[in-house]
């Protein structure tokens, strides 16, 4: 690699605090750049979509990608798509001014080389896991950066998801104290602990890239299952991750990964599970994934609509398909989206109509419509009203923090009725 990684600015702890703190005060607590400005940010996205798009159906992408270069870096950023953009400039497949083409470069070194950290650390537990007792399912990121991506640095994640049975949970917590891991929190759904390794930094060293250096840890499921928000019906995610590819992950053979429909079906549904978690790197890792699963011959969309009727995920996965064959005109079958759509609740499909891959990750907009547009009955309405006026279920050092936010959103005007745009 030629770049010096050294040379991306860290961004220290206090420093990241002093964002966080703006961000809240200004009633939007994810965004952390007052160097750059939301419009410049919409703008790059919207430059993003288009030369992915490019890329996604032609191979290439003829219009440059376009934005000032700080724009470019946080809208590739904030989609996880930097890594990628940056291995589509140096493969020649993209073109974009110099001062944006060596930021991109910086994105991609600099996960590629967190990325091979992450997934020595992640094959290491794994085998260990395995060896003391307890069968393992690699999830997410760690699973699809091998499978469908053009190399491992491409594609970003700032965990190593693992799936393990309730019952070995005492087993697993016992290795990873061994490991050099620390349990950090836990949360109920999912049912998931978060275990920080002791080499791991505890906030971000950027808020430009993916850092080499950012934090990492193990989410340790005991089960998958989750929901959209806390009146909505529960999504049976357990009922997909317990259908396994005969081949196991590439790492490590006797660990399992999911079935190609099944992580399709997965996958979607988690993208989609709150737009905030729909990042355009989302959308194009089901594209990927989906041609490399076709291509192998071990999926089939008849299979895919069968599983996802009898779990009830279909709908679920429809948000993430829907992008997703936006982005890759004809990557989804038509009958498969009427399919997927036909029961998800109107005012969600008012919603999705209204979004872009672009705009759907909406670090900008909190809307009212957005947040409960799965929630079906006014019961659930109410409760779910109840839940966010005073969000008990949360961990209890997360309520006053999330009351505050909530309150200075008020104060600031930043909470709307409406779903659009930013």
């Amino acid at each position: 690699m030629s770049q010096d990684l050294s040379a991306a600015p860290r961004l220290s702890e206090g420093e990241f605090g002093e964002r966080v703190a703006w961000a809240v005060r200004r009633g939007v607590p994810q965004w952390l750049w007052p160097e750059v400005t939301t419009e410049a940010w919409q703008e790059a996205l919207d430059s993003i979509e288009r030369v992915s798009r490019a890329i996604l159906t032609s191979g290439t992408a003829i219009e440059l990608l376009r934005g000032e270069p700080a724009a470019v870096g946080v809208a590739a950023y904030t989609s996880g798509m930097g890594p990628l953009l940056g291995f589509w400039l140096s493969e020649g497949l993209l073109k974009a001014p110099k001062g944006t083409a060596e930021l991109l470069e910086q994105h991609y070194q600099h996960n590629a080389r967190r990325m091979e950290r992450l997934a020595d650390h992640a094959a290491r537990v794994v085998t260990r896991l395995i060896e003391g007792g307890v069968p393992v399912t690699v999830m997410k990121g760690m699973h699809t950066a091998f499978a469908c991506f053009p190399t491992l640095g491409t594609r970003p994640t700032s965990d190593i998801d693992l799936l393990i049975d309730p019952s070995r949970g005492a087993a697993a917590r016992q290795i990873l104290s061994e490991l050099g891991y620390s349990l950090e929190y836990e949360a109920t759904l999912p049912r998931e602990q978060f275990w920080r390794h002791g080499s791991s930094a505890v906030t971000p060293q950027s808020l430009t890239l993916v850092h080499s250096d950012d934090p990492w840890g193990i989410d340790l499921h005991t089960s998958t299952n989750r929901r959209y928000a806390q009146a909505s019906a529960i999504i049976r995610l357990d009922e997909l991750a317990c259908r396994l590819a005969p081949e196991g992950w590439i790492l490590n053979r006797r660990a399992r990964v999911m079935a190609p429909a099944a992580t399709v079906l997965f996958l979607a549904c988690h993208a989609g599970c709150g737009f905030g978690e729909l990042r355009m790197l989302r959308l194009v890792e089901l594209v990927l994934f989906i041609r490399q699963a076709e291509q192998s011959g071990a999926f089939s969309w008849d299979e895919l609509v069968a599983m996802g009727e009898l779990t009830a995920t279909l709908p679920h996965a429809y948000a993430a398909l829907h992008f997703a064959a936006s982005l890759a005109p004809g990557a989804i079958p038509e009958h498969v989206l009427r399919q997927s759509r036909r029961d998800v609740p109107a005012a969600a499909l008012r919603v999705i109509a209204g979004l872009t891959p672009a705009t759907v990750h909406g670090i900008t907009r909190c809307s009212v419509k957005e947040r409960y547009m799965w929630t079906r009955s006014l019961s659930g309405k109410i409760r779910q009203l109840a839940h966010d006026l005073v969000p008990l279920e949360m961990p209890r050092s997360q309520v006053l923090p999330s009351l505050k936010r909530r309150l200075w959103r008020v104060v600031r005007g930043t909470l709307s009725v409406e779903a659009s745009r930013s």
